[in-house]
């Protein structure tokens, strides 16, 4: 039996990033703001309002504390007007710890790191030309399955399937070149049906918006002035194709950043690999040596169910050449620390 009448609670408190605690004796409040970046922890002394961060803080010199964690707002909460709906709190906090109630444990523990699904083709065959009487068509045949069951959804299992035919002359003689300038076609094509797509109006194919982005890769590192697979970071923009529209630029998400971790390890063996910045009318001089497709992110809907579930898997099949390889580089795994989740907005 329990000491008390009181319920056992539990407090979770998430930090983001590699962030230390808050210094010793910085006043927890300065002006509309709160000493706290978004998703960094401290130690509050309740009875000066100063964080503390000693070497050894004792009960006996510090009997009462709270835990504390940043949030957006922390550093202006001027244009917080109180309401407790749509409003994101200047910080967050435990109740008051003292030396009367001692804390029967504490833990601290990584949330997994998420990642989307990918598959990377490479090794196609050389690509041969159609003649007047006999098509020659290439394809990549792309399948989404997802977890999700909200309203919204079902059970979302779509796919998207694209092709591109030879010409009767003009296919380059060289065989690289050959196979960078058919790859090149299809990476257009599937782009030109991805969400991530912005170089045509948005009403010209709403509905038709896919969740995947193809990314031409040069292997070896001689495809110069592109983006380095090994570089990538968050924030940093990669120029995935160009079209006579112009270039479509996108910005990596944490989980396409670790998908790309994931593609490293999986399946390269040069760190000098591109991401090349694909002409899809030409060539590209042979430098494309395969595509790595990756699934991109639903946008949270209005949902019913407990679990928060963006990610889908993709399944690739292709057509047309008589040899290629398929190989699955990463997996999708959802980011942790979510919780239950109600009433989210729609904005896909």
């Amino acid at each position: 039996m329990k000491r008390t009448h009181k319920p056992y609670q539990e407090y979770f408190l998430v930090a983001k990033g590699n962030q230390t605690l808050v210094a010793d004796g910085t006043d927890f409040l300065s002006g509309n703001g709160v000493a706290l970046a978004d998703g960094q922890l401290g130690v509050l002394d309740v009875k000066t309002n100063k964080f503390i961060l000693g070497n050894s803080p004792t009960v006996s010199s510090y009997p009462a504390i709270k835990l504390v964690a940043g949030t957006p707002t922390s550093a202006d909460f001027s244009k917080n007007y109180g309401w407790h709906i749509g409003e994101v709190k200047p910080f967050l906090e435990t109740p008051i710890i003292d030396r009367s109630h001692s804390i029967q444990s504490f833990a601290a523990s990584l949330t997994p790191v998420q990642s989307n699904s990918a598959v990377y083709i490479d090794g196609v065959s050389t690509p041969v030309a159609s003649t007047t009487t006999v098509k020659q068509n290439y394809a990549v045949n792309i399948l989404f399955r997802s977890v999700r069951k909200d309203r919204d959804y079902g059970n979302n299992i779509d796919k998207l399937i694209t092709s591109y035919d030879t010409p009767v002359t003009g296919l380059p003689a060289d065989a690289a070149e050959s196979k960078s300038f058919v790859l090149a076609k299809l990476i257009g094509r599937i782009n030109a049906q991805s969400k991530l797509n912005t170089l045509q109006p948005q009403w010209a194919n709403i509905a038709s918006k896919k969740h995947v982005i193809a990314l031409g890769i040069n292997l070896d590192g001689t495809a110069t002035g592109n983006q380095l697979v090994s570089n990538v970071k968050i924030g940093t923009a990669i120029n995935v194709m160009t079209t006579t529209n112009g270039t479509l630029s996108i910005m990596p998400t944490a989980g396409i950043v670790q998908t790309l971790h994931n593609f490293i390890e999986k399946k390269l063996v040069n760190l000098n690999a591109e991401i090349v910045n694909v002409d899809v009318d030409t060539s590209n001089s042979g430098k494309i040596d395969g595509i790595l497709l990756i699934a991109l992110d639903h946008d949270t809907a209005v949902a019913y169910d407990d679990i928060y579930a963006v990610k889908p898997t993709i399944d690739v099949t292709v057509g047309g050449f008589t040899s290629y390889g398929i190989t699955t580089v990463s997996s999708a795994v959802e980011p942790g620390g979510s919780g239950r989740l109600f009433k989210i907005a729609f904005d896909e």
